[in-house]
């Protein structure tokens, strides 16, 4: 029943006190302080405390808390000043993440769609965020989409050389022919898991690479086929060294 005037003030006193006072103990102070400063309308405060708690809340597996202190942050955002568009699109890739893993697929595929409108400038983090929104485009059966967006991805990275170039590559490659492998297209698929594991060799990525291999060794099991090597076994000895 309080004024809401008079309501955010008592947030900020609270606020300031916690934030002045020794609680190193109080492993809940940092979900209080997102809490307190974001009602007493102190969005840059509230910003910062809010990705605090979301990382927190992520390291006890913590997911419900996690989306929503990452929430709290995206609503300060537009009200505070100062914040940089990569850190904007960082938050929206953690939030897509973490709703991925809650099995929120649509919502995450937004949030990575959403993520991509603040990096344009960066090729390799568009199109690292493209191959997500693929991955679970085909996880939910829309093939022909994540087919698209995986070629799109490829396209932005033309002319673009380097490590972290080959490596986004490299993913992109894979996750296509994954696409063609759920098809039914195996040649493709094998084609494609083979461009793949070049350029994750050439970048130095050894996760890119196991992924190339493990998804060729399915494409020529499927196809009936004889691999070329054991790429099933160079697979799994890859994620092991990992």
């Amino acid at each position: 029943g309080l004024p809401y005037r008079l309501r955010r003030q008592m947030h900020e006193q609270v606020g300031r006190a916690l934030a002045q006072g020794d609680h190193r103990d109080d492993d809940d102070l940092v979900d209080q302080l997102s809490m307190h400063f974001f009602h007493a309308g102190k969005y840059e405060e509230a910003w910062r405390y809010s990705r605090d708690a979301a990382d927190r809340a992520r390291d006890k597996y913590a997911h419900a808390e996690a989306l929503e202190f990452l929430e709290r942050a995206l609503e300060c955002r537009s009200h505070a000043r100062g914040i940089q568009p990569a850190q904007v699109a960082a938050l929206y890739e953690q939030l897509g993440d973490i709703r991925d893993i809650a099995g929120l697929s649509a919502e995450a595929a937004d949030a990575y769609h959403r993520a991509r409108a603040f990096v344009q400038e960066d090729q390799v983090m568009v199109a690292n965020l493209m191959f997500k929104e693929a991955s679970i485009a085909q996880r939910i059966g829309k093939f022909s989409a994540s087919l698209r967006l995986l070629s799109r991805g490829r396209r932005l990275l033309d002319g673009a050389s380097g490590p972290d170039v080959d490596a986004a590559r490299s993913r992109l490659a894979t996750r296509y022919s994954f696409g063609k492998y759920l098809q039914g297209k195996y040649d493709e698929a094998t084609r494609w898991s083979a461009i793949g594991a070049d350029e994750a060799g050439r970048a130095g990525d050894n996760e890119a690479l196991a992924y190339a291999y493990n998804t060729m060794h399915l494409a020529y099991m499927h196809a009936g086929r004889a691999e070329e090597e054991p790429y099933g076994e160079l697979a799994l000895a890859v994620y092991e060294e990992i």
